[in-house]
């Protein structure tokens, strides 16, 4: 039956691979030459046995495929629309108002009958993006404390694609050696390029901590901004090691100090100047919600920033690029699983203190020295996350895992529950009627959306 069951996996993968996208567990598959546990094997088949899940996959190809398109017919530049072509730009816009629509229409129910507007509880979250920006401002605030307390320094560096990553100039006019890629593919060489920095900086036992910012050039190329603090000592050699990954591809182009400069700039944080939250203040606000920067005008394309933080948000989520990415420190998911319990008294002090951190004082610093540092080890945390597995829990026979409390791996016994109260949509009283007609009343559960109490 095993033996049965990977070959079929193995032809359908294959089949699937030539369609240009990638089966369910192909990486573990190929790593262990053509062995894969049964299950894992019989859930991929699932997967890739059922419509929907063909059908996102397709959806998201022709859209991709589309916006690529756009790109390189000039769609997409500093003098025509930047950042993204005004399909997507519409299709974000509208989905935004669907999902506010679809929150809208229900309310969440737990086993007490205690109800709550589904959009009043997604307001309270991360989803927001107001409270996205407070939380990223909040972390990065802490960690310009935690340099000041412990002797860091600051630098603002911008990493940059060699040019044949581009398709369009800044003054107008098709990039003559583009290699026709897309954004997704110059974000995956950034990533390669970073991953072979923070190998280096491993090998020679430096570390650092700090935020990374991903944003597109006008035609949609991306950049990262990284505001990052090190050792004083370190901080020669850190700009040394990007500064040689960075500028290895195409090293022919490096022949001034602009065109290096126009791969990796560093820029050291003065403090006479401003906060060192200030150098990466505008990027964040810019990349979420466009707050407190209107008026300001934006150095890609010239048009107010805030205007522009509509095309941004379309841009990150069609390409599926992740914006913002904590380098180093505690993470943020114990932090916000921490909030939740507010004042409760925890099994030990050192947890008290992250509890306190967290919940009471809201410091990102003093929870982040809690933790261990910012440069503690994940093995090393005082506090971290506790999880439910359910198996077989979704329509591939899946198992899946939720958050569902913190503990410290120090101490025996100190598992503390967070989402102890299960929550089920249902529509709201005045569409009541309606949906009982089509479900026959309460709607199953929606998600792992939980409440302490």
């Amino acid at each position: 039956m095993e033996v049965i069951t990977l070959t079929a996996y193995r032809y359908i993968a294959e089949l699937t691979a030539l369609t240009g996208t990638v089966p369910p567990y192909w990486s573990e598959f190929q790593a262990g030459k053509g062995v894969l546990s049964l299950r894992k094997a019989q859930s991929g088949l699932l997967r890739m046995m059922a419509p929907e899940w063909w059908r996102g996959r397709l959806k998201k190809m022709r859209d991709l495929q589309r916006e690529h398109m756009a790109i390189t017919v000039g769609q997409m530049q500093k003098s025509a629309l930047p950042y993204v072509s005004r399909s997507t730009l519409g299709q974000w816009v509208e989905q935004k108002k669907r999902n506010r629509d679809f929150f809208k229409r229900y309310d969440l129910i737990n086993k007490e009958g205690d109800r709550i507007a589904l959009d009043e509880m997604v307001n309270r979250n991360v989803v927001n993006p107001a409270i996205r920006r407070r939380e990223l401002m909040t972390r990065m605030r802490g960690f310009a404390d935690v340099a000041n307390e412990t002797g860091c320094v600051g630098v603002f560096y911008t990493l940059t694609a060699p040019s044949k990553y581009h398709a369009v100039y800044s003054q107008g006019g098709f990039i003559s050696q583009w290699n026709g890629s897309s954004p997704k593919d110059t974000q995956r060489y950034l990533c390669n390029v970073w991953s072979k920095i923070r190998a280096a900086f491993s090998r020679e036992g430096i570390h650092l901590f700090g935020f990374r910012v991903v944003e597109p050039h006008h035609d949609g190329t991306p950049h990262w901004h990284m505001q990052l603090f090190m050792e004083p000592k370190h901080k020669q050699r850190v700009y040394d090691i990007m500064a040689r990954y960075a500028r290895a591809e195409d090293a022919h182009e490096m022949n001034t100090p602009e065109a290096r400069k126009a791969h990796l700039h560093a820029e050291d944080i003065d403090p006479s100047k401003g906060s060192a939250t200030g150098y990466i203040a505008k990027y964040i606000s810019k990349n979420i919600d466009g707050y407190a920067i209107d008026g300001e005008k934006d150095d890609e394309t010239g048009a107010n920033m805030r205007d522009m933080a509509k095309a941004v948000s379309a841009w990150a989520s069609r390409w599926s690029v992740r914006q913002f990415q904590q380098i180093g420190g505690a993470p943020v998911t114990v932090w916000r699983e921490l909030r939740r319990l507010k004042d409760a008294c925890l099994p030990d002090s050192k947890m008290d203190a992250v509890l306190a951190s967290a919940s009471v004082a809201s410091c990102w610093a003093s929870y982040t020295m809690a933790q261990g540092s910012p440069l503690v080890a994940r093995d090393d945390l005082v506090i971290r996350l506790c999880y439910e597995i359910t198996e077989m829990g979704n329509e591939y026979a899946e198992d899946v895992q939720r958050v569902n409390g913190i503990y410290s791996p120090f101490i025996a016994g100190s598992e503390v529950l967070t989402h102890l109260v299960k929550w089920e949509k249902i529509a709201k009283l005045a569409d009541a009627p309606a949906e009982a007609d089509f479900h026959g009343g309460s709607a199953a559960p929606w998600s792992s959306v939980n409440k302490k109490q």
